[in-house]
């Protein structure tokens, strides 16, 4: 499954359009999850074999308790 959004790379004037998550890391106990997508301009292009776009990483952090005192620990 991919996900069809259009992002600019890295204000290359490169833009993707297919993307894939090609890496996902959860860490619980530290309330920490980290996470890889790799776009191509097309659907068409990811289906040819060509190589991805640089990738674009994230990283979510659980709010602190203080900031969300209803929040599961």
């Amino acid at each position: 499954m991919a996900l069809s959004k259009p992002i600019e790379i890295r204000n290359t004037g490169l833009l993707a359009a297919y993307w894939r998550l090609t890496h996902c890391q959860i860490d619980h106990a530290a309330g920490i999850a980290e996470f890889r997508l790799h776009g191509w301009p097309s659907r068409d292009a990811r289906q040819a074999g060509k190589a991805p776009l640089p990738g674009l990483a994230y990283r979510a952090r659980r709010p602190s308790s203080s900031a969300c005192p209803t929040c599961m620990r």
